[in-house]
C-alpha cells in the first residue's frame, strides 16, 4: 500500500526581474531580531546562504552584518521571497535597495509589499524596465 501526502496550503513567490539592458545590484539587509525570533538558538545562516542564491550572481554575503549583494543581469530574476501563506510578508528583511539609474530604496514592509505587482494569484514581481 502506498500513501501520498501533499499540502493544500497556498504557496506564493515574489521575484525581482531585470528587464533593463544593464546589470543591476540588489542589496538586502536581513532583520536579526526576526531571524532570532524564528530560529531561536538554532543557526539561520544555512537558510540565508540558500536564500541569497535564488537567482543572479552573489557578490557578497556578510554573515555578521546580515547583508548581501546580488548582481542581476539582463533578463534574470531573483526570488526574494517564497513560502506557504497568502502573501509575502518580507518579515526577514529589514531593507532592500536596488541600484539602477533610478535607485529603489525599500526601508519598511509596506514599501516592500507595495513595490511588487501581482502577476498571478500567488506570484508577485517587481519588474525593472
Amino acid at each position: 500500500m502506498i500513501f501520498f501526502f501533499y499540502s493544500c496550503d497556498p504557496a506564493y513567490r515574489a521575484f525581482i526581474v531585470n528587464d533593463t539592458p544593464n546589470d543591476i545590484l540588489i542589496e538586502l539587509q536581513f532583520d536579526s531580531l526576526e531571524l532570532k525570533k524564528y530560529w531561536g538558538d538554532k543557526s539561520y545562516i544555512p537558510y540565508l546562504n540558500g536564500a541569497v542564491r535564488e537567482g543572479g550572481t552573489l557578490i557578497s554575503f556578510d554573515t555578521i552584518a546580515l547583508n548581501a549583494a546580488i548582481k542581476l543581469g539582463n533578463n534574470q530574476d531573483f526570488e526574494i521571497e517564497g513560502g506557504i501563506v497568502s502573501r509575502p510578508d518580507f518579515k526577514l528583511l529589514q531593507k532592500i535597495i536596488i541600484f539602477t539609474p533610478d535607485t529603489i530604496s525599500l526601508y519598511n514592509k509596506d514599501k516592500m509589499f507595495n513595490a511588487f505587482t501581482k502577476i498571478k494569484s500567488r506570484k508577485l514581481e517587481l519588474r525593472l524596465k
